[in-house]
């Protein structure tokens, strides 16, 4: 997932620069070229950001692969020379409905251990503070 908050803003001009060069859709992923480098995440399909230089955009042709599969598939490897399996699209596509499932419980999950995280402190505070 994206964090939009406290992200380097861009003028107009160079928004609408970006907006003539790519236009994203669902299931495109980008893949980091330095920090998180091999962790590919989805982007949002708005026109109301850029994308940094720092990123690989990667736009599935979802007619022959599913999105979610390459994503999954991508690693640290190089992009322009991985060649990756490409099993029959239904395989597919049930893949992509258990990682959604997947990512959905992650989701669940770190929801569950923030409101966690939030009670424990709130008691530390109540009987420590």
């Amino acid at each position: 997932m994206i964090d939009f908050e406290g992200v380097r803003k861009v003028s107009r001009k160079v928004l609408e620069e970006h907006l003539d060069g790519y236009t994203l859709h669902e299931g495109d992923f980008v893949i980091g070229k330095i920090g998180t480098i091999g962790n590919p995440v989805f982007v949002p399909a708005r026109n109301d950001y850029t994308l940094s230089a720092n990123v690989v955009l990667v736009q599935p042709n979802t007619e022959l692969v599913s999105a979610y599969y390459l994503k999954y598939a991508f690693g640290i490897q190089k992009v322009r020379t991985i060649e990756v399996m490409n099993p029959d699209i239904e395989i597919q596509r049930g893949f992509e409905s258990f990682a959604k499932q997947v990512d959905k419980s992650k989701v669940a999950v770190q929801k569950a251990l923030d409101e966690m995280q939030t009670l424990f402190d709130s008691l530390m505070q109540e009987y420590f503070g």
